[in-house]
């Protein structure tokens, strides 16, 4: 009785894992593809970095650029990249495009990143090896 209660609770989390994995994967596609749909291109210009270290004691720093968006009306508004890179790939007064949805425009994104599936595919791994995992118990008893 008692292994059979730690199968299910190890089973149960790792199922809820997946499904965590799976509802950010469908969130996650359906904006890319709101964004290629209704998004606006417009280009900005890098204006800054913003950096994110790793834990631990060889950690590593990551940089996203932030770019100064020009909006119609004149106005600008300044935009982190959702993506941080090991390297510093653009360069400071670099003309870039930037996809956003009207209603949303500080959720800007880099043009380049809205048509890519690393993330999707990532989420996808991560909750196949979630669900497979959270079945194991019960293939191999």
């Amino acid at each position: 009785m008692k292994m059979l209660l730690l199968r299910i609770g190890f089973s149960g989390a790792f199922g809820a894992f997946g499904l965590y994995m799976l509802l950010t994967l469908i969130r996650v596609v359906r904006r890319q593809r709101e964004l290629r749909e209704r998004g606006v291109v417009s280009e900005g210009e890098v204006i800054a970095f913003q950096s994110k270290s790793t834990t631990g004691g060889g950690g590593r720093t990551y940089y996203a650029p932030v770019v100064q968006l020009p909006m119609p009306g004149g106005n600008h508004i300044q935009v982190i990249s959702s993506t941080y890179l090991r390297d510093k790939t653009y360069s400071i007064g670099q003309r870039v495009k930037m996809r956003y949805l009207p209603e949303e425009p500080d959720r800007a994104d880099l043009d380049s990143e809205t048509g890519s599936w690393f993330l999707p595919a990532a989420f996808s791994i991560a909750m196949i090896v979630c669900f497979t995992v959270a079945s194991l118990p019960f293939l191999l008893s």
